[in-house]
C-alpha cells in the first residue's frame, strides 16, 4: 500500500446502509489513528491524518467498527 502525507479519506455509503452504518463514525475511528479528524453526515464524510504508518492499523479499526455495527 502506498500512503503519502497527509493522508485524505473521503468515503461514502448508499443511502440504504446509513441507517446501519455512519460514514462519519468510520471517518472519525480511522482517523483518530492516523493522528488526525474528520467529519461528516450518515451517507458521505471526509478526513485525514498525519500518521501515514499507521495505515494498515486505521483501516483494521474501520473494518472492526462495521464488524461491530453489524452484530
Amino acid at each position: 500500500m502506498r500512503v503519502e502525507k497527509p493522508t485524505h479519506l473521503k468515503p461514502s455509503i448508499s443511502r440504504s446502509l446509513k441507517d446501519e452504518i455512519k460514514t462519519s463514525e468510520l471517518v472519525k475511528r480511522v482517523c483518530e489513528v492516523l493522528g488526525g479528524s474528520g467529519g461528516g453526515n450518515a451517507e458521505i464524510a471526509q478526513g485525514g491524518g498525519e500518521k501515514v504508518e499507521m495505515a494498515e492499523d486505521a483501516m483494521e479499526a474501520g473494518i472492526k467498527l462495521i464488524q461491530d455495527l453489524q452484530k
